[in-house]
């Protein structure tokens, strides 16, 4: 079953949480499946805006640091229910998007078949962990 990381860090990780990216709280305190939604939500957000930063290389720093945060919320909500490969994998994207924006490189179609690539992972992450807690919810 998906639960939360231990009690005695989950004021800290909160804490945190609600500094880096307030708008996630509530999704955590509403269960695995309101994650796995919003995760679903988030990807498809993050696919609309690396398809507009192929067409078009007008707000490339705008739509990098918001393609960053997606993925933040990714990997904590994922840390936070357990999900350690997900989160994982939106770490590897995250850091990778901060790896591009500190060293002010341009966004090249390779760069962008990486992100599109490491989308495709985490969405089928995504898709996993939410057919398990189905599964798990129909045998009990």
């Amino acid at each position: 079953m998906l639960v939360p990381i231990g009690d005695s860090l989950v004021a800290t990780a909160m804490k945190m949480t609600k500094e880096e990216h307030p708008d996630i709280v509530p999704m955590l305190f509403d269960g695995p499946r309101v994650f796995l939604t919003r995760a679903g939500q988030l990807i498809d957000r993050a696919r609309a805006y690396l398809l507009a930063i192929e067409k078009e290389h007008g707000e490339e720093d705008y739509s990098l640091e918001n393609l960053r945060r997606f993925f933040g919320i990714i990997r904590t909500g994922a840390g936070f229910w357990n999900l350690n490969g997900l989160a994982g994998q939106a770490r590897v994207a995250e850091n990778y998007l901060r790896h591009v924006q500190d060293k002010n490189m341009d966004i090249s179609p390779g760069c962008i078949d990486t992100l599109f690539n490491s989308l495709v992972t985490i969405e089928t992450l995504v898709r996993n962990a939410t057919h398990s807690l189905v599964h798990r919810e129909i045998v009990h």
